[in-house]
């Protein structure tokens, strides 16, 4: 529902800004990724890829392997007709 889509990225955005505050790299990836799918569900492909392009790159920066993957395949499926 919009109430609970709304609610989740709250929710996210305020734990990316601590995750930033605390200079935690892994945790502003998988926030910008959360954010991503927020963005995604609600109809917004182009904020959604913007933000799975940024959880790519700290990801990448990282080595978080996994989630690297995971999120790569995210843009394959869901940004391929966006385009970077």
């Amino acid at each position: 529902t919009t109430r609970f889509r709304a609610g989740a990225e709250d929710y996210h955005q305020r734990s990316l800004v601590l995750s930033e505050e605390l200079g935690r790299k892994d945790g502003m990836a998988n926030q910008l990724g959360n954010l991503g799918s927020v963005a995604f569900y609600r109809g917004d492909v182009t904020a959604a890829c913007t933000y799975y392009q940024q959880a790519e790159g700290l990801f990448s920066e990282i080595g978080m392997r996994p989630q690297l993957e995971q999120t790569r395949a995210l843009i394959a499926e869901r940004c391929a007709d966006d385009g970077p």
